[in-house]
């Protein structure tokens, strides 16, 4: 696109054939664009000229693409991988016991008693028991706060990054999501949470759609299969470090993390 430097007027003509090139790359078909000026001229317009472009021919996957566009993880976005404990897996009353999070060296660790008993089984699988109104794992007291501190600290770890959040979690379309979902809604923090969470991404999806033939696809398994080692598995650090060394070393493509997240 040149410019005639005494009258300070552009010449479109290159400009209508990178339009052009672009849009056809883009649909796959021959794509008409008009340009029309307040003038009347056709090669060269002022800078200052009212343009009208008319797209003909574009087909509906365009409006797909843009709307995979919005959602693809941009260079200003960051991903926070998360985990929870919890005291059961119906997400419509579970109580949270534990919420970790990591990013690179940055890591976020909270505890909160359960308002309601922790099964049997999620004791013997976290090592999380309550006993006279102290939170225990594995026999060791450890300090908790109350569900909206907790809530409260973690938005403040997330806003730290300066940056949006894209939320990582196995399971998390299923699980984390809604019960963190739950949880900030209850204690009137979602408006305040969706100002620095972007969205979610579920490696449990991703997994899925990178490796079509594996016997199993949760967690613990995947961390022995591809990382070839054990970790302390339902304790949320573990999960949440473990998690992001497995996205490391997966290193997917944009298109099946677009389509993965949510």
């Amino acid at each position: 696109m040149k410019m005639n430097e005494e009258r300070g007027i552009f010449d479109f003509h290159g400009f209508m054939e990178i339009c052009l090139c672009f849009c056809n790359a883009l649909t796959a078909q021959p794509v008409s664009i008009l340009l029309v000026s307040v003038t009347g001229k056709r090669k060269q317009f002022a800078v200052n000229a009212e343009l009208r472009i008319k797209l003909i021919q574009v087909p509906t996957a365009t409006l797909q693409l843009k709307s995979l566009q919005t959602s693809h993880p941009t260079m200003s976005e960051i991903i926070v991988f998360f985990d929870l404990e919890t005291t059961g897996l119906d997400t419509s009353m579970c109580h949270l016991i534990q919420l970790a999070a990591i990013s690179g060296d940055r890591l976020y660790n909270v505890y909160t008693l359960p308002r309601q008993p922790i099964p049997r089984k999620v004791k013997q699988l976290t090592g999380f028991d309550v006993l006279d109104g102290s939170l225990y794992l594995n026999r060791r007291c450890v300090g908790t706060k109350l569900l909206q501190e907790a809530l409260q600290t973690f938005i403040a770890f997330l806003r730290n990054f300066k940056r949006p959040v894209i939320l990582a979690a196995h399971s998390a379309k299923k699980f984390d999501a809604p019960v963190l979902h739950r949880l900030l809604l209850k204690c009137g923090l979602l408006e305040e949470f969706q100002e620095v969470v972007s969205g979610f991404l579920d490696t449990l999806l991703l997994s899925r759609r990178l490796f079509t033939d594996l016997p199993s696809y949760n967690q613990e398994f995947l961390v022995q299969y591809f990382l070839r080692k054990t970790y302390n598995a339902h304790n949320a650090v573990g999960d949440a470090r473990t998690l992001q060394e497995l996205y490391s070393y997966w290193n997917p493509g944009p298109q099946d993390v677009i389509l993965s997240r949510f």
